[in-house]
């Protein structure tokens, strides 16, 4: 049967898709905080007094917008968190285990509805609602957020973008490192003087002090997929420098349903809209932006070793003008899943829902086996997966081969599907 799914909190439409992209995560009530009190590192990097518990959130998706807030939380059964901050401990993150941090991308108009991501997932064929970090958790990993959903607030996508590699959007550049408030408008008190990718590899830094492990996952989601490529390559410079240790070079980084945008070549600023009834603007000629840089950065970090792998679960880049990368594809292949359990009359709120999916399908699936990869020899290998072994990971991606599904595509779990493995 058919399974519609919903995204917590949304009804019809889940999001203000914009022509882009949407959030999917939503909740209104305020968050209780139980213990702790909350000292960290605030933005100019002032540390706590002393080692404490951090304060421990039973509602995480809730913040309190009035503040900037960034930063890594952890995550606990029944989707409780605790931020990572200089002189505080948290209950939820083990030093010696294998470790996985989600990055959400593009958040307009979230900051008003005091909203953000968590690991969630309500199914509308029975209202239930998982939480997919659970298996993550069971299986003995530390699972975390780093949420950036402030700055991430805005209403072109390319001036979110433009904070995870430097202020070249020239609305962005005039007002700073901005970040939303509850009412809607825009503050700079206490923003950081560095762009958002910098700001990650500073919490990164601080989160996983003493981390004794050896497997470190990174997920990135639509615009997040910047972000995780971006502290990638930070990372990679830093321990090649000798300023972090070797063991906190991420394993794999997974980038789930990913947005890179496209920009006028003579600058990064589209013309003003026409007045209404007016004839709309001609528009430059458009290129890739940060695109060719999150492949060059790929493409340096594979041939050291790094996994990296791509997931398409939407139409978003060819429908909204986004920018396919293909040159990344080229590195690292792509796995094309084609979610027909969610549908709609409406192409947009279709390819609205099937790219909010794309991270919450990521994360469930790590609890089941792989699926099942079939080429011209028959059937018998394993698909790429949240679940698969890093050792198959790496076989695949470095084929850079395109796995196609070709059944289970209706309903929502993972055990019925399939792929069509098809050489580059």
């Amino acid at each position: 049967m058919s399974i519609m799914v919903k995204v917590r909190g949304i009804s019809s439409l889940i999001c203000a898709f914009s022509g882009l992209i949407c959030l999917s995560s939503c909740q209104t009530t305020a968050s209780r905080v139980k213990g702790g009190d909350g000292s960290g590192v605030d933005s100019q990097g002032a540390a706590a007094k002393a080692p404490n518990p951090a304060p421990m959130l039973d509602q995480p998706a809730v913040f309190d917008c009035s503040a900037l807030d960034f930063g890594i939380y952890w995550y606990g059964p029944g989707n409780t968190a605790q931020k990572a901050t200089t002189g505080t401990t948290s209950a939820f993150f083990d030093p010696n285990k294998p470790t996985m941090i989600y990055v959400h991308g593009w958040q307009k108009d979230s900051t008003k509805a005091r909203r953000r991501e968590d690991f969630l997932f309500k199914q509308a064929a029975d209202d239930s609602v998982k939480n997919v970090a659970d298996a993550w958790l069971t299986a003995g990993w530390n699972a975390g957020i780093f949420y950036w959903n402030q700055f991430a607030d805005e209403d072109d996508v390319r001036s979110a973008e433009s904070k995870i590699w430097g202020l070249s959007d020239p609305t962005v550049a005039a007002a700073g490192m901005r970040w939303r408030q509850c009412d809607g408008s825009f503050s700079s008190a206490s923003s950081p003087v560095v762009p958002v990718g910098e700001l990650f590899l500073e919490s990164y830094r601080n989160a996983l002090a003493g981390y004794q492990g050896s497997n470190i996952r990174l997920v990135g989601h639509s615009l997040g997929n910047q972000l995780v490529t971006r502290l990638a390559g930070l990372i990679a410079d830093q321990v090649a420098s000798g300023q972090l240790a070797g063991n906190l070079l991420p394993t794999r980084v997974a980038l789930v349903d990913p947005w890179w945008s496209m920009a006028p070549a003579s600058g990064h600023k589209l013309p003003a809209p026409a007045p209404q009834g007016g004839q709309p603007p001609a528009l430059p000629p458009l290129v890739p932006w940060h695109g060719p840089d999150a492949a060059e950065i790929v493409r340096r970090l594979v041939a050291g070793g790094m996994i990296f792998e791509r997931y398409q679960t939407s139409d978003i880049l060819a429908l909204a003008s986004g920018d396919p990368n293909q040159t990344l594809t080229d590195l690292i292949g792509i796995v094309m899943r084609v979610p027909t359990f969610i549908s709609s009359s409406d192409l947009v709120t279709q390819t609205g829902l099937r790219h909010v999916v794309a991270p919450r399908l990521y994360f469930q699936d790590f609890a089941f086996p792989p699926a099942t990869a079939c080429d011209d020899s028959g059937c018998g290998g394993l698909a790429l997966s949240s679940s698969v072994s890093d050792e198959r990971a790496r076989e695949l991606t470095q084929r850079h081969v395109h796995l196609q599904q070709n059944a289970g595509q209706s309903t929502v779990t993972p055990v019925d599907d399939r792929y069509q493995l098809i050489a580059p």
